[in-house]
């Protein structure tokens, strides 16, 4: 089914699950892609990534309102971007996604969040092994490829400072 639009969420889904709770009739219209989520370890406590942890009950909700659904996770932005642990561009590659899916590697997992524990509320529970018998709802994005995403990244640069008002601008002398 070819989608009407998307939805890229890159903060906590609390927005987005209100919006396919209200409308519901938008789950089928919408592919939503997020940049949250991990298949390791977290950004704000031992398993848990901030966008989901803030609002582990909106995570819920959208993972489990039927919305076609793509995680861009933290653990493939710090190790695509980078190779290694520093402050990467998270936000980018889930907009990345939408404007060149075929730079990403996905896999169909089931992913549940952990809304109840102290400990790892907000946990993405990506069933990697298919131990849970549960079928897929989320395609997670595991692997990017780098040259190509910074190719593109570059290259919205250049046309945002060519598009740019502020260039067609003169400045007084002295002013």
């Amino acid at each position: 089914m070819t989608r009407a639009g998307w939805l890229v969420c890159t903060g906590a889904l609390s927005n987005a699950a209100l919006l396919l709770a209200v409308y519901p009739e938008l789950v089928p219209m919408l592919e939503v892609v997020m940049m949250g989520g991990s298949m390791g370890t977290g950004n704000t406590g031992p398993m848990q990534e901030f966008n989901c942890q803030v609002d582990p009950e909106a995570a819920k909700m959208v993972f489990d309102c039927g919305v076609a659904l793509v995680m861009v996770p933290l653990d493939d932005t710090y190790r695509s971007v980078f190779g290694f642990i520093h402050p990467p561009l998270h936000d980018p590659c889930a907009v990345a996604f939408v404007i060149a899916p075929q730079l990403f590697k996905v896999r169909e997992l089931r992913v549940d969040i952990e809304t109840v524990s102290p400990y790892t509320a907000g946990q993405t529970v990506c069933d990697v092994w298919r131990q849970t018998g549960r079928p897929a709802n989320c395609r997670v994005a595991v692997t990017m490829d780098v040259a190509q995403f910074w190719d593109l990244q570059l290259a919205a640069l250049a046309e945002a400072d060519v598009a740019s008002p502020l260039n067609r601008l003169t400045i007084p002398e002295g002013g």
